[in-house]
């Protein structure tokens, strides 16, 4: 496979990426296949691009957190794969009356305990929704992988991703110090199967080496 994979996070560092107009360079790049997730979508009325995969997890929390998020990435005029990673297909199933019909990802239920390697075909659910789409890129045939927008640094009281009103939900028994350990061993394990680079603007991830997202695409 030719095309290359740019995984979007949704760290505050977005912002940045918006500005700069890497947002367009992605749109217009033709050997690029990208993956956002979550609540990406409070950037629609600041960028043209869409992703050409999105990705929620079923948690929770997700009936609360996710039901913007499916307003535009469940609907006709979307043109993207809509992914959920779930345990109970039938609760999700009766849940979303959409337009769209999602692919359904199968995952296991630890969240705390980091078994070092993933266990595909099954997605690790380690490391939440950058993980899986990690995890669903390698599936898919990609091997160069760039990722955006995965800062790190989460902390109490938000300020950590690029909407103020974008607040991070803990799982239950988890601290913001272990949600930033999690995230680190999740970029490490991924490295065992991806060439994975950072192509985002400043932010704590230091895992992978750091490249300019444009030089990743051109290269």
């Amino acid at each position: 496979m030719n095309k290359k994979a740019v995984i979007i996070g949704n760290g505050k560092s977005i912002n940045d990426h918006i500005e700069r107009g890497d947002f367009d360079l992605l749109q217009h790049a033709d050997n690029v296949e990208t993956f956002a997730m979550n609540q990406i979508h409070r950037i629609y009325d600041r960028v043209s691009w869409r992703p050409d995969n999105w990705f929620m997890m079923e948690s929770e929390n997700w009936k609360r957190a996710w039901k913007d998020a499916v307003k535009y990435h469940f609907c006709e005029e979307s043109n993207e794969q809509p992914y959920i990673a779930i345990t109970h297909r039938e609760v999700v199933q009766y849940y979303f009356d959409t337009a769209v019909a999602p692919k359904y990802l199968c995952r296991c239920q630890h969240f705390i305990t980091n078994n070092e390697v993933w266990h595909l075909p099954v997605v690790c659910r380690y490391g939440g929704t950058i993980s899986i789409a990690l995890q669903t890129a390698y599936q898919l045939g990609f091997r160069e992988v760039a990722v955006i927008g995965c800062d790190l640094g989460i902390k109490a009281g938000g300020g950590d991703h690029f909407d103020e009103d974008y607040v991070t939900v803990l799982e239950p028994r988890e601290t913001f110090e272990m949600k930033n350990e999690i995230l680190i061993n999740a970029h490490t394990n991924a490295r065992q199967y991806l060439n994975i680079f950072n192509c985002g603007i400043g932010g704590e991830l230091e895992v992978h080496p750091r490249m300019e997202l444009e030089e990743f695409i051109n290269v």
